[in-house]
């Protein structure tokens, strides 16, 4: 490795990479976005969906690195997602909203294809154990781990709000 590549990359991400990413249509939807605003929706959904406020903490723990997504454009191919299902999956209650108050972080996989059919949005997904999966949009709460480039993109607005004020 020379001078060169070492200055152009911090930490394993290359500078130049980041930087064409941001004027990429990928990373529109969070140049928008501050690490405030992600954590405040995050708490607004949870609450809104009637989370508990001692399991409140602990899932807003565990969705730290995440942000909340419901606009398909926002969904990325490869990106790890977790999920809190809407609809019951229970064989009694099966394809009906979930009604019981059961509200579960699921723990996720890899998006490997969208499929835009007439009955909505669905999402194939793959966990750790190599599993197939199928999600439908309508009926799960998404969130998509943050990128180490979107990590980057957010710190960097976050520090120049700081700075303006």
């Amino acid at each position: 490795m020379n001078d060169d590549e070492v200055n152009d990359s911090v930490d394993g991400i290359n500078v130049d990479e980041l930087l064409k990413s941001i004027e990429s249509d990928k990373l529109l939807s969070v140049s928008k976005l501050t690490y405030d605003k992600i954590n405040t929706v995050k708490y607004n959904i949870l609450t809104r969906i009637g989370v508990e406020d001692d399991e409140l903490e602990s899932m807003l723990l565990k969705l730290s690195d995440y942000r909340y997504v419901e606009e398909l454009q926002d969904i990325h191919h490869g990106a790890f997602v977790r999920y809190i299902p809407l609809v019951s999956t229970t064989n009694s209650n099966k394809g009906k909203y979930n009604e019981d108050n059961e509200i579960v972080l699921k723990s996720g996989g890899f998006i490997c294809d969208i499929k835009i059919l007439g009955t909505g949005v669905q999402l194939l997904c793959r966990n750790h154990f190599r599993r197939m999966f199928q999600l439908r949009l309508d009926e799960v709460l998404l969130f998509q781990k943050l990128t180490k480039q979107e990590e980057v993109i957010l710190s960097v607005f976050d520090y120049l709000n700081k700075n303006k004020n």
